[in-house]
């Protein structure tokens, strides 16, 4: 899990996630959203990993869920999926 520090990357991560309306615009991350969307056989993993990560926090939106991914990959590695 290398992930560059890069504005676009950054802001394309918060873009996916605003996509499937687990976090605002202004870079609110919703988990109940995100734990509803996943598929059954994901729900326990996922979950735990999500909860882990919930409360993670940058310096504006796009480093907010930067920094959510980064902590998701650390939770669940093997089951880690860039969308």
């Amino acid at each position: 899990g290398n992930f560059i520090d890069d504005g676009n990357l950054k802001c394309y991560m918060k873009c996916i996630f605003v996509q499937m309306t687990c976090m605002s615009e202004d870079g609110v991350f919703d988990i109940d959203t995100a734990i509803a969307m996943l598929p059954d056989n994901l729900k326990d993993i996922a979950s735990k990993a999500l909860n882990a990560c919930k409360d993670e926090k940058g310096s504006d939106a796009c480093d907010t869920a930067f920094k959510i991914n980064q902590c998701l990959y650390k939770q669940a590695p093997k089951d880690y999926i860039l969308v």
